[in-house]
């Protein structure tokens, strides 16, 4: 997990810098966040994801703080990342941030855009023309009460694989209790406009069917059986709900990278025998299971009663659920060798 404690540094720079500097290649991703402060001020926040090697991250990068003005952000400090076969190099990020004063109540649209994004991505049409948009949603209203966005907890080269399935679990939290939902969304480019010709991953023409999907409500990411080699672009956004109402949303927008060599990073892949693994398909409440051995998998309600029995052989199956009742459930599985474990399941 990421948790970087940033030191604070102000570096102060004439304006001109900040749009000289934001003409930077090598981009791969940002996140964009804000924490209130009091009143009606907040600490806008931007994290830039770049190589670390033959990259300097640049002094200040502009911002729109969506109450009409352009400001700038500082470069705050730069922390390299591990290395990961999940991001096709070796990268940094960089934090930017400054305070901002709002003029009043009101619903407010903050944008970071920053040029250039990486050149030959699979699945965003001249892909090195085009900048990185970062928006995030301010809604101040006395009524719903002040508001810190959600945030990313898990940095953006968090990607594994849990056999053919690529991975990545973003960790959305909110330190305000809302509730947050999650959703795929096509990356903003020049202008802050949705990037022209944009597929997603799964979308890419491969030699054998692919698709990816979202959990809305834990961000979890999944592209079941990536072939390409090259590098890819997605973006989820973080919506946060207070009783009912939207009072804040945040963008990731980040790059993803399929390289010859498969990695695991951060998620755990059964080896024992009677070990599974579960995880959502492209069509809600419909799950596909992984087994290492031949297992007997049965399917438990919230009231503990066995609803549906299977003796599945080892190798992917899929488990139909579409006509139970929503709500949680758990899977449990036993083998004949006398292992057992259980994975708990969300029917929409």
């Amino acid at each position: 997990m990421f948790r970087p404690v940033w030191t604070a540094l102000v570096l102060a720079l004439p304006l001109l810098s900040a749009f000289q500097g934001a003409k930077a290649s090598h981009l791969s991703g940002g996140d964009i966040r804000y924490t209130h402060l009091g009143g009606n001020s907040y600490r806008i926040e931007v994290l830039l994801y770049t190589k670390s090697t033959g990259v300097s991250p640049q002094l200040m990068i502009p911002i729109s703080l969506g109450d009409g003005g352009l400001d700038t952000l500082p470069l705050v400090e730069t922390l390299s990342l591990s290395p990961n076969d999940s991001t096709c190099s070796d990268q940094q990020v960089s934090l930017y941030s400054a305070n901002h004063t709002y003029p009043g109540p009101g619903d407010y649209t903050i944008t970071a855009n920053v040029i250039n994004r990486n050149g030959g991505i699979l699945n965003v049409p001249n892909s090195l023309g085009q900048s990185i948009c970062l928006k995030a949603r301010l809604v101040i209203d006395p009524q719903l009460g002040p508001n810190t966005s959600a945030r990313f907890q898990a940095p953006q080269n968090a990607v594994g694989y849990l056999w053919s399935t690529l991975v990545h679990n973003p960790l959305p939290a909110d330190s305000d209790g809302d509730s947050l939902s999650l959703e795929l969304i096509t990356p903003d480019g020049l202008s802050c406009d949705p990037l022209p010709g944009y597929i997603t991953p799964a979308e890419v023409p491969s030699p054998d069917p692919m698709w990816n999907y979202l959990d809305p409500q834990t961000g979890r990411y999944q592209w079941y059986h990536p072939q390409l080699t090259g590098q890819y672009v997605i973006a989820i956004r973080a919506r946060e709900w207070r009783n009912g109402t939207l009072i804040g949303e945040v963008t990731r927008d980040m790059s993803i990278c399929i390289s010859s060599l498969f990695s695991v990073t951060g998620v755990e892949e059964p080896q024992v025998p009677g070990s599974f693994i579960v995880f959502q398909s492209s069509e809600a409440g419909v799950f596909r299971v992984l087994s290492t051995s031949a297992i007997s998998l049965v399917v438990v309600d919230a009231l503990g009663r066995s609803i549906e029995e299977l003796l599945l052989a080892p190798g992917e199956h899929v488990v139909d659920l579409r006509s139970r009742t929503p709500g949680a459930y758990l899977l449990r599985a036993a083998s004949a060798s006398g292992g057992s474990s259980t994975q708990s399941i969300t029917v929409p």
